[in-house]
């Protein structure tokens, strides 16, 4: 089924492009407290990617990780990051991000509405991951 697949794609590069830019974050942070929620976030998404990874083996869909669009999100993080990289502008970045986030999910779960109810409710894991993720950092804001 076509809108299992492209559903279960959406999840996989949304939680694939969330591990890279926190991958990145972690690096530029200074502040162990955010690298510490930072890191907790990045396990949240590994395991959301290897699910639909393994969703996607299951089914034969072949999913490789996105490079289109990366190359901008990483140019404007690096530019973002060199003119301020103070604890609450890294956490208001990854708010912003996660916000982007959760409306991708959101408006992915409303065009693939015949997905299987594994892969939809993988879908909802993934948005609600953003958005425990949005009040875990507004408190470094």
């Amino acid at each position: 089924m076509e809108h299992n697949k492209e559903l279960v794609k959406a999840v996989y590069h949304n939680a694939e492009m969330s591990k890279d830019i926190i991958g990145r974050m972690i690096k530029i942070c200074d502040d162990p407290s955010l690298r510490a929620a930072l890191a907790e976030e990045f396990a949240q998404y590994h395991e959301i990617t290897c699910e639909s990874k393994g969703i996607c083996d299951e089914k034969g869909y072949f999913v490789k990780p996105k490079k289109q669009g990366k190359a901008a999100i990483f140019s404007g993080m690096a530019i973002n990051t060199m003119i301020n990289k103070s604890t609450p502008h890294l956490a208001e970045m990854m708010v912003q991000g996660s916000t982007m986030g959760v409306i991708d999910m959101k408006r992915a779960l409303r065009e693939y509405p015949g997905a299987e109810e594994n892969v939809r409710t993988l879908a909802e894991k993934l948005m609600h991951t953003e958005q425990n993720n949005i009040k875990s950092m507004l408190e470094f804001v």
